[in-house]
């Protein structure tokens, strides 16, 4: 969200007088308009916070988007705790990522909104890291209980991980190569959460964050190993050329990586240019939220394609449906590539008028062959 220049005095200085010149200074800023005709001074006052404004007003939209979707898909989790879906372990990830995200968002809503002055600051950005490292603490009188760490975006990347691996065959080079990176950058995220620290502003009537420059490493990690991701969908893709529904299917589940990575993308190169602490944090609760929302409508749109006691995940399938109402299309002997919706199969044509030739009784015998396809032909495909 915020770092501004008063946070990086109390932390650096302690000095109340400082303090106090800083605030009388920012306050002669704040009815200075800026110029245009010189160049941006990032680490000015003024610019600074204006920039932890923008960056707050983004985390709240974000908060709200991301309530928007916990809603609409919560009718998924009650299914499961009514046990009307049958239970699997990728459930656990899923549910996972989606009660932490909610959680640290939450908690972003609280520092966003601190009416008087606490000490608590670097525990609640601890709660909140605005790296989207998501650490969640229950407090009690008798302490703190640290629950989930760094796990929506931990999660989250999990079940992106599960998906290339399904698509890959499930090589063992696969396997070993993106878990490894996956827990490489899982510990990056747990140092860098311990580093954060958070400061009182009144100025914004928020908790601001400083030691954000010291938080990158993860940043990069992340990038490059969604990357992977992508490249190795794409490289199985191409590998299989002409085979139809499969490259369809797997296809589908690229536009999940590319989603991710047009959020990443931008959240990297503003924390790589560090103009100023709110800038750099500014869209890192976009990519959270982004990356949270991919994974989780990947995994329930797999779910909803193979409803079985199965794993979906070992399936090489996925579909595009982000909503529940989708449709099942009927696919031909593979040799023929004709993937024929069900309305055409129950088409309202008098077949005793078609004549007898054995052209039509050919068509005809292909018919019910499609009719009585294995079901692993059968996949869903977006209305």
């Amino acid at each position: 969200m915020s770092v501004t220049a008063l946070g990086r005095e109390r932390v650096l200085t302690g000095s109340g007088s400082d303090e106090l010149k800083y605030r009388r200074m920012l306050s002669h800023h704040s009815l200075t308009p800026l110029s245009t005709s010189q160049m941006v001074n990032w680490q000015d006052p003024e610019v600074q916070f204006f920039s932890a404004h923008i960056s707050l007003f983004v985390a709240v939209l974000c908060v709200g988007i991301y309530l928007w979707e916990f809603l609409i898909a919560l009718w998924f989790d009650l299914e499961f705790l009514r046990q009307r879906r049958s239970w699997r372990w990728t459930l656990i990830p899923y549910m996972i990522a989606r009660y932490a995200a909610l959680a640290a968002l939450i908690a972003g809503t609280r520092v966003a909104n601190v009416l008087r002055p606490i000490d608590t600051c670097s525990q609640w950005w601890q709660t909140i890291y605005v790296r989207t490292k998501l650490r969640v603490r229950l407090h009690s009188d008798k302490g703190s209980i640290k629950a989930c760490a760094n796990i929506a975006m931990a999660c989250g990347s999990l079940l992106l991980i599960l998906r290339v691996v399904a698509v890959s065959g499930n090589k063992l080079w696969v396997r070993l190569f993106l878990i490894a990176f996956w827990l490489a950058d899982v510990g990056v995220w747990l140092r860098e959460t311990v580093l954060i620290r958070g400061v009182y502003v009144a100025e914004l009537v928020a908790c601001g964050t400083v030691n954000t420059g010291k938080g990158q490493t993860s940043d990069y990690i992340s990038l490059s190993l969604y990357v992977c991701c992508l490249v190795i969908v794409t490289g199985f893709l191409l590998r299989t050329p002409g085979a139809g529904l499969v490259n369809l299917l797997i296809s589908q589940g690229v536009i999940y990586f590319a989603a991710v990575l047009a959020a990443y993308v931008p959240a990297v190169v503003l924390f790589a240019l560090d103009l100023n602490d709110g800038i750099s944090g500014m869209l890192q609760p976009v990519s959270m939220v982004v990356m949270v929302i991919c994974a989780t409508r990947m995994y329930r749109s797999l779910v909803q394609y193979d409803d079985k006691s199965e794993d979906s995940f070992a399936m090489t399938s996925t579909n595009l449906a982000w909503g529940r109402n989708t449709v099942t299309a009927t696919q031909l002997p593979r040799s023929t590539g004709i993937i024929v919706p069900p309305g055409l199969m129950e088409s309202s044509i008098d077949t005793s008028e078609l004549d007898d030739s054995p052209a039509t009784a050919d068509s005809r015998r292909r018919e019910k062959v499609g009719n009585n396809f294995p079901r692993n032909s059968v996949h869903v495909i977006t209305v």
